[in-house]
This record gives C-alpha cells, structure tokens and sequence, in this order.
C-alpha cells in the first residue's frame, strides 16, 4: 500500500466514523451512559457487601470470642466445684474409715472379754465338776480298805472293821 492508499483509508475511515456516530451516536452515548451508571452502581453495592460482610465477621468473631471466654468461667467453676466434692468425698471417706476402724476395734475388744469370760465360766464350771467328783471319789485306801472287809466277811472272819466298832 501506498501513502496514498493508507491516507484515503484513513479519511474514509473518519467518513465512516462519522457516519456511524450520526446514526447510532444517541443509542451508543445512551448504552455507555447506562453502562457508566451500572457499573458504579455495582462498586457502591460491592463495596456495601463488603463492609456489610466485614461487619458480620468482625460481630461474628466478638459472638465467639465471647462464648469462648463464659465456657472457660464455666468450666472453671465447675472444675472448683468437682476439686470441692472429691475433698469432701475425701474427708467423708476417712471419717467413715475411722469409725469402722474404731467399731472393728470396740467389736474386738467385746469378743476378746466375752471369750475370757467364757472360758473363765467353762474353767469354773470344769473345776466344780473336778470338785465333785473329787468330793464323790471314793478313795483308794478306803476302797481297799471296804473290800478288804467284804472279803473277810465272805471268808467267814466276821469281824466287823475297827472304824465300824468305833462308831
């Protein structure tokens, strides 16, 4: 192409450029000016979902750090609570082994004298029976001595022992 050439291009460029802003000039003017509105539009409402949703996150982010913060309390005052009742459980435990303890003891020391004194009776009971039977015992030499006498009797001395002459 020659200069020529490209400087006719160009002016009947400018031509038709002309042309089309003649006639499609008001709409495309019109389109762009609805365009410019929109899009401004669409970055206020953007940046408005932008602080809205910012604003959430941030009242969010409180909500949670809040809730976190009252389950600690809670779980600390529960926690003081239960570290309570198990030194309560604790001293309650001991008391309840000491006064078995103590019962155990006293229980022992109850069968311990009921058995000496058990045994004390038996032991008593034992020696009067010795004693009576000591009592009821004949002697030996007085058994001798009785059948000795039933034996001269039945031989035919009839001799009547010394003691019973004396009595």
């Amino acid at each position: 192409m020659t200069q020529q050439e490209t400087s006719e291009s160009t002016s009947s460029n400018g031509a038709l450029e002309q042309v089309r802003d003649l006639l499609f000039g008001a709409q495309i003017r019109s389109l762009q000016s609805r365009m410019d509105q929109m899009e401004a539009d669409f970055r206020r409402e953007l940046q408005q979902t932008r602080e809205e949703s910012a604003k959430s996150v941030q009242e969010l982010d409180q909500f949670v750090r809040q809730e976190f913060d009252s389950l600690g309390v809670r779980l600390d005052e529960e926690s003081q609570a239960r570290h309570v009742q198990v030194q309560d459980l604790e001293k309650a435990m001991k008391a309840m082994g000491k006064e078995l303890t103590d019962r155990i003891q006293d229980l022992g020391k109850r069968l311990s004298k009921d058995m000496r004194e058990g045994m004390d009776k038996m032991e008593k009971s034992t020696r009067k029976g010795l004693d009576r039977l000591q009592e009821d015992k004949a002697n030996r030499s007085d058994l001798a001595n009785l059948f000795n006498g039933v034996a001269q009797r039945l031989t035919g001395a009839l001799q009547a022992p010394v003691e019973e002459k004396a009595k």
